[in-house]
């Protein structure tokens, strides 16, 4: 069941949402923005957790740490470019 709570959005914030956002969404939208950046914390918490994890004698066949740092900028700047997307596409509501 949904339970409610007291949130407070600085003036400039809060003044976006209202353009952005019909107010019969609002909810929606507030409770699927947090959805998606807990799954990026609990992503950044798995990383820092498995750090390391690799770090024995015979791992350097799975890479440099470079190559990973690559791999997950790119896949970050993915997340980025859809979330700037979707800004954008709000934006114009």
């Amino acid at each position: 069941m949904p339970a409610r709570i007291n949130i407070q959005f600085p003036d400039d914030v809060l003044r976006q949402l209202r353009e952005a956002v019909p107010a019969g969404r609002r909810s929606e939208f507030i409770v699927e923005g947090t959805r998606l950046h807990l799954l990026r914390e609990r992503q950044r918490q798995a990383l820092a957790l498995a750090a390391g994890a690799w770090a024995e004698p015979d791992a350097a066949d799975r890479g440099s740490e470079e190559e990973a740092r690559r791999i997950l900028d790119e896949v970050r700047g993915r997340d980025d470019a859809r979330a700037s997307a979707i800004e954008q596409v709000c934006d114009r509501r």
